[in-house]
């Protein structure tokens, strides 16, 4: 039967090939570079042919397709440059909105969220040093404001009074250098009248009964522990008084933040609660210690704080700054897209006309803006919107360039008969040569046909070996390539690693599917034509070398299947 059906495909194609005549040529023909013919003029590009259904058909001449049949387009050069041109119409509708790159100082902010504390250093506590009773209370309520000085209660404390008279009484007597007027003056103080309280005692040359116990520092009554009447005994904390014209934020700084963040750094901070206002402070303390289990530090900012409009608790929003450069190159943030491992930014060159450039950051800065190193100089102006339509438009335009000869120029591709370079007709095949050959595609191309033998031999081994060699090298591709890589990867790596038989037949199809997306776009150079093949039992599609069917899907029907297509095969030396 099979003998049957390759004489009736033989008669076929004699007859197709009588009738088509020089389309069928072409058809059965692969191609090798050549000398670009010489343009009109000696200045232009020569005019370059392209199938519209099967992209990698490139000729020099007019004609037809000859996969398809369809008539071929003849290539815009401009696409042949690394230069971008789009209707300027068609930049309108899309929406493409282009910024200025400046050079200024490299700001960089740091946004955080941290809580109003109280500074500790304006905590004051009220203790007394005797015992006694609390005769009248003038502070008698939390939250009122007090000043240095100010009386906050009388005491009545036997002890405090017989030292008071004690001290009257050697003032009266003895001169001023007397070492027991001096002690008495002493006991007073310690047991903690003020100095100004005992000048005013020897003043006065009388002793009052109630003694009063005045504020240590102006600010605040955050904690009122007596009432009048009340009897206190020494060590006993009656007031606390804050003073709040200074604060304390306290915030969270990851370990990924701390780059360029210093003590004595400016800082700005808003609130909720008074919208359109800010507040100045600076950076005060870093927790020299890291919490392993966060990965955080904690970091402290000191803030003025005028009419104790911040009260503590609040939540607020903190903006560190930094002053990283004087002078830095600047474009918007936007404006750089991130392809693979490159940096790409868009300059608009007016008329519709946009040139890529690959370039090369050193962090983002303030007001939404990103440092140059290189790659791109003020006064240009930077696509900030619609760039991954541009960027898939310099993809495609990257690609094409390399498919006619490169960097190095473009190279026309002209047929050339299968078979032998004497021109005698060889075997009907698909054409070769047609797309430059890939090295970096190799080691993936063979990790995949080690798995497809291994699966024609009951063999589950090799689907991590193909995940491995598929992120290797969307790692070292960009643009078409790196995406069909990783779509490769990512169906190989539902397969574990100690995969049974069952399962890692499950999921080659998958795997294949993806595989033959990726060589049709980037061939891999000198493994030889790789055909896409069918399993009629199965219902199933695989990649394998040459056409001799070797099924993986049940190698008891092992030449079970029918080649569906070849695919483009690369050239050894294409790169």
């Amino acid at each position: 039967m099979k003998t049957f059906l390759l004489a009736l495909a033989a008669v076929t194609l004699v007859l197709v090939g009588v009738l088509a005549g020089p389309p069928l040529r072409v058809a059965l023909a692969s191609w090798q570079d050549a000398p670009e013919p010489a343009a009109e003029g000696g200045g232009a590009k020569a005019q370059l042919w392209q199938s519209g259904m099967h992209p990698w058909i490139i000729t020099t001449e007019p004609g037809n397709c000859p996969i398809c049949g369809m008539k071929l387009e003849p290539i815009d050069p401009a696409k042949l440059t690394g230069e971008i041109a789009i209707d300027p119409v068609v930049v309108q509708n899309i929406g493409v909105r282009t910024a200025p790159v400046v050079r200024g100082p490299a700001v960089a902010t740091l946004r955080t969220v941290g809580t109003v504390e109280v500074a500790e250093p304006n905590v004051h506590d009220v203790n007394l040093r005797v015992s006694g009773w609390i005769v009248d209370l003038f502070v008698d309520y939390e939250g009122a404001e007090v000043a240095a000085g100010d009386e906050l209660f009388t005491l009545y404390s036997p002890q405090l009074y017989a030292a008071a008279e004690e001290f009257l009484l050697a003032a009266g007597g003895g001169s001023a250098d007397d070492p027991l007027r001096g002690s008495a003056r002493d006991r007073l103080l310690n047991l903690g009248l003020t100095e100004s309280q005992v000048d005013a005692l020897r003043e006065a040359g009388t002793t009052e009964r109630n003694m009063p116990v005045v504020s240590p520092a102006t600010g605040t009554v955050t904690e009122k522990m007596v009432n009048e009447g009340m009897n206190v005994q020494p060590g006993m904390r009656v007031f606390r008084i804050v003073d709040l014209s200074t604060v304390w934020v306290q915030v969270t700084l990851y370990e990924s933040q701390l780059s360029g963040v210093e003590v004595g750094q400016p800082a700005t901070l808003t609130v909720a609660s008074l919208p359109g206002e800010t507040f100045e402070g600076e950076l005060s303390f870093i927790d020299p210690t890291l919490d392993p289990r966060t990965r955080a530090v904690q970091a402290r900012l000191v803030f003025e704080n005028p009419g104790n409009r911040l009260k503590p608790g609040m939540f607020a929003d903190v903006t560190l700054r930094n002053v990283l450069a004087e002078e830095a190159v600047l474009a918007p943030r936007e404006a750089v897209v991130k392809t693979g491992a490159r940096e790409l930014a868009f300059v608009a060159k007016g008329g519709g006309r946009f040139d890529p450039r690959e370039v090369e950051t050193a962090g983002d800065v303030a007001d939404g803006r990103v440092r140059i190193a290189s790659g791109l100089e003020p006064g240009e102006n930077v696509v900030t919107s619609g760039q991954f339509l541009l960027d898939s438009e310099a993809s495609v335009r990257a690609s094409l360039a390399r498919m006619v000869g490169g960097e190095g120029g473009v190279r026309a591709r002209v047929p050339r008969p299968l078979g032998g370079g004497s021109g005698e007709a060889g075997n009907p095949q698909f054409l070769e040569d047609v797309a430059p050959g890939r090295e970096e595609t190799v080691p993936l191309a063979k990790a995949y046909l080690q798995l497809q033998t291994n699966l024609t031999r009951n063999e589950p081994a090799g689907a991590p070996a193909v995940a491995e060699a598929a992120r290797s090298l969307a790692a070292a591709s960009d643009g078409r390539t790196a995406e069909l890589a990783a779509a490769v990867a990512e169906s190989a790596d539902r397969v574990p690693a100690d995969a049974d038989l069952a399962t890692v037949r499950g999921s080659f199809e998958a795997i294949s599917l993806a595989a033959v997306e990726l060589f049709e776009a980037a061939p891999p150079a000198g493994v030889g034509p790789l055909a896409v093949a069918h399993c009629p039992m199965v219902d199933k599609d695989w990649l394998q070398a040459g056409a001799a069917i070797r099924n993986p899907y049940d190698p008891s029907m092992l030449t079970c299947g029918t080649v569906l297509r070849t695919l483009p095969e690369g050239a050894a030396d294409a790169r």
